[in-house]
């Protein structure tokens, strides 16, 4: 996050801010899903879920690994057994004039048999924009199977993908593919009514890196891996 402090003064200093606009339009697509996958653990009827998530794509435009942190809060609320919907808001985004806000609903596929995993997904949808003259949505899809162990916890892996249906972006920057895909697997630890999740992410793997203005740390030069962490606790039912 210093790196872009960074480069929006160098931006004012020699009159660039279309390019400090065009790299942080960059850097913060790639982290608008900058969150864990919170669905993963059932809520119960009436059940409440709240939760701080922070992570994001790592990159290397420093010369070393480093990690485009960000931070969202999200909220989940169990409406039956097998639904539950929420919403999610970018706390980073904040800070440099964008908005960054999502919708969830989270439905329970069935439950876990031996090897058979519990599967769950949901359907949301994210808006941005920069409070002046861009706003987009991109709706998203996502499924994710889990397996049990040592009691509480969770194993967890999944793939989801945004849908973008506008094909040009903020300061010229354009869009490619109208569906962006994503790759994770992670840990769910339960510690009575708290939760600790590990979570890492591939994000947009068909993509290659070469050209990118952010230089992305990938599998090979395709995509960006990105590592996420998160607490949350519940409450409501007993």
């Amino acid at each position: 996050m210093i790196y872009i402090y960074i480069l929006k003064y160098y931006a004012d200093i020699v009159m660039l801010k279309k390019a400090a606009s065009f790299f942080l339009i960059l850097l913060l697509f790639f982290t608008i899903s900058c969150a864990t996958a919170g669905h993963v653990r059932p809520l119960a009827k009436g059940e409440n879920r709240i939760g701080l998530s922070l992570g994001g794509p790592l990159m290397k435009n420093l010369g070393f690994p480093l990690p485009a942190v960000s931070v969202s809060a999200g909220y989940l609320r169990g409406i039956t057994e097998y639904y539950a919907a929420g919403g999610s808001l970018n706390l980073s985004g904040l800070l440099f004039g964008f908005l960054f806000i999502d919708s969830k609903h989270v439905f329970r596929f069935n439950r876990q048999r031996r090897a058979l995993p519990a599967c769950s997904g949901y359907a949301g949808l994210n808006f941005m924009t920069d409070f002046k003259t861009s706003a987009y949505l991109f709706p998203e899809l996502v499924v994710t199977a889990s397996w049990q162990f040592a009691a509480k916890h969770l194993f967890y892996t999944g793939l989801g993908t945004w849908i973008v249906f506008n094909k040009e972006g903020t300061e010229g920057l354009r869009y490619s593919d109208h569906i962006i895909p994503q790759f994770f697997c992670g840990a769910d630890f339960r510690i009575r009514a708290w939760e600790l999740m590990v979570e890492f992410k591939w994000l947009y793997p068909w993509k290659n890196n070469h050209y990118s203005t952010v230089d992305y740390i990938g599998m090979g030069k395709y995509g960006a891996l990105a590592p996420y962490f998160s607490v949350a606790r519940r409450w409501g039912v007993k």
